[in-house]
């Protein structure tokens, strides 16, 4: 029997999502994000999970997924790793180049919220996970192409495996070479003159670097991949994406850090030659003064309407090949009180998250759906992007996912997410949740799988409007 435990844990304003699928004798444990502008609240959500879902797994996480490095959604990474072992931890590849973690910098500094430990993150992101237990990490390239699928059900008696398909670094120079030639080069990407969307050579050029100073802790994962653990006839799937870079706005961005570093050393080569490291001495120079901190202020502004244009989603959930069970039950408790799915959802059991996506814009859009084409049919819960922001979604994206259908937003309670409109627009399609850092607003979502009975049951608390809305959005509504 297959079972699998999702939670979204109520921190507030941020992102703490775990997983575990219980295959046989074989567990899997991940996390999504583990971030939150309250700490508090995280806090006591990482030890309770840590003592009660990692009891039997003596505190091992098998993957961890950051979809990407905004202080709600990574504020709680040193708790966790300070608990927990992690073998593998996924990054959006483009932190694998200097400039677009020097980005993080600039943010951190426009919040005033700039720490020792993101200095040290920015400097040497790998040694940063190595030195706090990570085995190893993983960049995920949004590599162009459509994801590649199971097409048939596994045999009865298929033994439960993990299978994560990254190319993983060597330890040996020589064969690190051959690695990144024949397995890494040949990633079809964008040159630099053109302005569609894609992988530039600078970004392949700095994941190879990540790879040749790092060996064998160090892999890469094209999004078109899937991890899939493989139980009997069911396979349980786990699907990134990653949007590829804004190139127009990180090109001036990249131009203006540069520009700033030869200003101070002299020299900028060590962005322009994509050196997976930062020297310290640069670092400490670029923060040396109120002056130049002020200059990085203004290279944030610049670029921040683009810079979540990174954030990895996740999709976790049946492999279409393996959705075709004779009985479904879908319940959805709500509150004190019961309301029945039955065979509404279908074995829709999928979640969809999307972190900070930006959903808006109708390329980034179609790009998303047509990754997650062949998976959308089978999602019962989707993360509203960014919060619930209606700057991320657009609400034609609603007439593409399957009805009904339950969205989300994690935000502080009494704050302006999600926000009204878009929380309407997702109502008419099915159930609106928004977890806050009451305890009752998380969802818990338990399915488990019988010869060809699927059982789900879920447990939230639905969002109730603040004011009353007429049918339709308003006229001038972005949505």
């Amino acid at each position: 029997m297959l079972r699998v435990i999702r939670q979204q844990h109520p921190v507030g304003h941020g992102g703490f999502h775990t997983g575990c699928v219980h295959a046989g004798d074989k567990s899997i444990h991940y996390i999504y994000d583990c971030g939150s502008k309250k700490l508090r609240h995280l806090k006591k959500a990482v030890k309770k999970y840590v003592q009660t879902d990692l009891a039997e797994a003596a505190q091992n996480v098998d993957m961890l997924f950051v979809s990407h490095l905004d202080y709600d959604h990574v504020s709680g990474l040193d708790e966790l790793l300070a608990n927990v072992e992690v073998k593998d931890v996924f990054l959006p590849y483009l932190y694998a180049h200097p400039c677009y973690r020097i980005l993080l910098i600039t943010e951190a500094l426009h919040d005033n919220r700039l720490l020792p430990s993101l200095v040290f993150f920015v400097a040497d992101p790998i040694g940063w996970f190595l030195v706090r237990g990570v085995s190893r990490v993983i960049w995920v390239l949004g590599a162009p192409g459509n994801p590649v699928l199971p097409e048939r059900p596994r045999e009865q008696d298929s033994p439960p495996r993990l299978e994560i398909p990254c190319i993983n670094g060597s330890d040996d120079s020589e064969e690190t070479e051959k690695i990144i030639k024949e397995k890494l080069d040949v990633l079809r990407h964008i040159p630099e003159e053109e302005e569609e969307e894609g992988i530039p050579q600078h970004f392949l050029e700095a994941v190879a670097s990540s790879l040749r100073k790092n060996g064998s802790r160090v892999a890469f994962l094209d999004h078109n991949r899937p991890i899939l653990l493989r139980h009997a006839t069911v396979e349980w799937l786990l699907l990134l994406f990653v949007h590829p870079e804004k190139k127009q706005a990180m090109a001036r961005f990249r131009k203006r850090i540069m520009q700033l570093i030869q200003d101070v050393s002299g020299d900028s080569c060590s962005i322009v030659s994509n050196n997976p490291e930062i020297s310290g001495s640069i670092l400490k120079e670029l923060l040396a003064s109120r002056g130049l901190q002020a200059r990085l202020k203004k290279c944030y502004r610049e670029i921040k309407k683009e810079h979540n244009l990174v954030s990895m989603s996740l999709y976790s959930g049946l492999a279409p090949a393996s959705s075709g069970f004779e009985r479904v039950f879908r319940h959805l408790f709500l509150c004190d009180h019961f309301l029945g799915l039955h065979m509404c959802c279908g074995s829709r059991v999928g979640w969809l998250q999307t972190g900070d996506a930006d959903l808006k814009k109708a390329k980034r859009r179609k790009a998303f759906l047509d990754h997650y084409n062949k998976l959308i049919p089978e999602v019962g819960v989707f993360a509203l992007p960014h919060h619930g922001s209606r700057y991320s979604i657009d609400g034609s994206l609603f007439h593409k996912l399957p009805v009904p259908i339950l969205s989300f937003a994690c935000a502080q309670k009494g704050s302006k997410h999600p926000h009204l409109e878009v929380a309407e627009v997702a109502k008419r399609h099915g159930y609106v949740a928004v977890v806050t850092e009451e305890v009752e607003t998380g969802i818990s979502d338990v399915c488990f799988f019988q010869g060809n009975t699927l059982h789900s049951f879920m447990t939230t608390r639905l969002n109730r409007p603040r004011r009353r809305f007429g049918s339709s959005a308003k006229p001038n509504s972005p949505l």
